[in-house]
């Protein structure tokens, strides 16, 4: 099977061998690829992301998710939600197209994203790291509407597609906010 960025797949409609197979394709492409550094230091990690570290419009930002807002002029913003309950919202400055950063709803940085340099061409790959700079998860971006998990020793976890998250069987996992894509 060859992983094509411009095919639009339906995990829950596609067979369980197929699922399987293009998640091991995935693997091997995750695992010969040198898309990101595969470790920060803690110092790097602090120094290069300092101004991150906390941010100062949660409480807008928080209000924008609750409220769908999904856009402005200088970032994009997405919620995520355990039920119905918001945990954590991620942005997409317009500024910088190779990192995304995820904070709490009290705006602390939790994770940020490193995506590589073939941006926003698919597919490609990130690495999402703590604060202290230590690997969190790799992604592989199939398209707009597809990305596959893996945790930090590239263990399937799950596969995003629009606004669910699902597992190797098909079975909703997470749910994020309503999100558009430009």
């Amino acid at each position: 099977m060859q992983l094509d960025g411009n095919i639009t797949y339906d995990w829950i409609e596609i067979a369980q061998s197929d699922r399987e197979s293009m998640v091991s394709e995935i693997l091997d492409e995750l695992n010969n690829a040198n898309c990101v550094p595969r470790k920060l230091a803690k110092k790097n990690f602090k120094t290069d992301f300092k101004i991150f570290l906390k941010d100062k419009d949660y409480k807008a930002h928080y209000y924008q998710v609750k409220n769908k807002i999904h856009s402005t002029k200088n970032y994009d913003i997405t919620g995520f939600y355990k039920g119905k309950v918001l945990i954590m919202y991620a942005l997409k400055y317009n500024d910088d197209d190779l990192h995304n950063y995820y904070y709490d709803v009290f705006g602390n940085l939790r994770f940020v994203d490193v995506l590589s340099s073939n941006y926003p061409i698919f597919p490609y790959y990130s690495k999402q790291f703590y604060r202290d700079g230590k690997t969190v998860a790799y992604f592989y971006y199939l398209s707009d509407n597809m990305q596959f998990i893996f945790d930090n020793n590239l263990k399937f976890k799950g596969v995003w597609q629009n606004k669910y998250m699902y597992d190797l069987k098909g079975n909703v996992i997470l749910t994020r906010g309503e999100f558009t894509f430009k």
